[in-house]
């Protein structure tokens, strides 16, 4: 008789949320680095609601979910998996939060040299890439290490 192992793995969302002027919305968590914005997904709640939610949450910004970009799933502990939404800005102004004490438009170089985190950093270059694919991919931190990627598509 097989033993079933069950994935115990954390849900998250991922935005990219451009402004159409070439500037990403970013935010700086309390005891991280400049990341896009994001968080868990509630217990029962849709992936693109939570990514509708955590926008507002984080940064005071209305959007809606325009694509899937990509799914990271990382096996080290804690293991989360991440999906990645591209977002149209639909208004608001960027306002720092509890969560989030600095927020803001930055342009994409801008962005690319203040996202340092190796798996927030590999993220923000996926969506700049502007690929029309999906980008699955597993990996691994301390030390960041992709194991595994694949691009599905076009969307």
């Amino acid at each position: 008789m097989a033993v079933r192992v069950r994935h115990h793995h954390v849900v998250c969302v991922t935005a990219f949320v451009p402004d159409g002027d070439g500037r990403v919305l970013l935010v700086r968590p309390n005891r991280r680095g400049w990341e896009m914005p994001g968080g868990r997904v509630d217990p029962g709640e849709d992936v693109a609601e939570a990514a509708v939610r955590e926008v507002e949450e984080e940064t005071g910004c209305d959007v809606a979910v325009e694509a899937l970009l990509g799914i990271d799933c990382r096996i080290s502990d804690p293991e989360v998996l991440f999906v990645r939404f591209r977002c149209r800005y639909l208004g608001g102004s960027p306002r720092p939060s509890a969560e989030t004490p600095e927020v803001g438009w930055f342009t994409y170089d801008d962005a690319r040299a203040m996202v340092t985190d190796d798996a927030p950093a590999s993220r923000l270059a996926d969506v700049l890439a502007d690929s029309d694919r999906v980008l699955v991919r597993r990996f691994t931190t301390r030390p960041y290490e992709v194991h595994h990627a694949v691009e599905l598509g076009p969307r």
